[in-house]
């Protein structure tokens, strides 16, 4: 992901140098497979929101 500019913030920063996780394939460092449970790939940090 490049930069950002705007004014209503940046809900991905978090995300920042995770890997892409899916439900067969579980790159994220949490304890559970966050794509299995949110039924969706996502560079997850956790399993919470953006």
């Amino acid at each position: 992901m490049g930069e950002y500019s705007g004014d209503a913030g940046d809900g991905m920063r978090s995300n920042e140098g995770q890997k892409f996780s899916t439900f067969d394939r579980d790159n994220d460092l949490f304890e559970k497979n966050c794509a299995l449970d949110s039924k969706g790939g996502w560079w997850f940090t956790d399993c919470g929101g953006t």
